[in-house]
């Protein structure tokens, strides 16, 4: 069964997802949905909880990124734009490293995290392929989030997982306000997240 849930319907209480203690999640969506930000907020919960994990970007651009550290999205665009100039966007090179590092990553930590690109792409499968058979290999749960603004603009990537990997992603809908604090939101959001999680892939 496929969940929508959408952050003001969820209660943020964060002890519900210490039932979920290892995972491995492959943090997907649509562009613009807040990945990298979501990521950031992720990061506070699980120093704050003193959790062992990890959390890697394997979208090229950082424009989440950018816009997690400053605070300014204009910036972040920009710094994305210069490296799409250089033709460095998704290089084979990029695509085999980080690939390489993703079994040892699950392996040594409870809680892992994949930041991936917006678009379904050959290299996101790859990604995901890698994240799932190290998942199974070295038990931890395998645990696919589609955040999306909609239902329905989040339907390739559900049928990505469906039809790739044989899994009913989370689906997680954030509301986001750039005319506020874009930090604090994303550390409430990344809460109720790990409660969504709890709630349809915990044991």
């Amino acid at each position: 069964m496929i969940m929508y849930l959408n952050e003001s319907a969820l209660n943020g209480l964060y002890e519900i997802a210490e039932a979920l203690e290892k995972f491995a999640m492959p943090l997907t969506g649509v562009p613009k949905a807040g990945k990298s930000l979501i990521s950031g907020g992720l990061y506070h919960h699980f120093i704050k909880n003193k959790d062992n994990f990890f959390i890697e970007r394997l979208s090229p651009d950082m424009e989440g990124q950018w816009t997690w550290e400053t605070g300014k999205l204009e910036l972040a665009r920009e710094m994305k734009n210069k490296l799409k100039e250089r033709g460095e966007f998704f290089s084979p090179r990029f695509v085999n490293i980080k690939n390489m590092h993703i079994p040892g990553l699950v392996k040594n930590f409870d809680k892992t995290v994949f930041d991936l690109g917006g678009i379904p792409s050959k290299e996101n499968e790859k990604f995901i392929g890698t994240i799932q058979n190290s998942a199974n290999k070295f038990q931890k749960e395998f645990t696919p989030v589609i955040l999306t603004p909609t239902e329905k603009a989040g339907d390739a990537w559900r049928e990505f997982f469906n039809e790739r990997f044989k899994i009913d992603p989370l689906i997680f809908k954030p509301n986001w306000n750039f005319k506020k604090d874009i930090k604090q939101q994303a550390i409430k959001q990344a809460g109720n997240l790990l409660d969504a999680l709890a709630k349809k892939f915990g044991k």
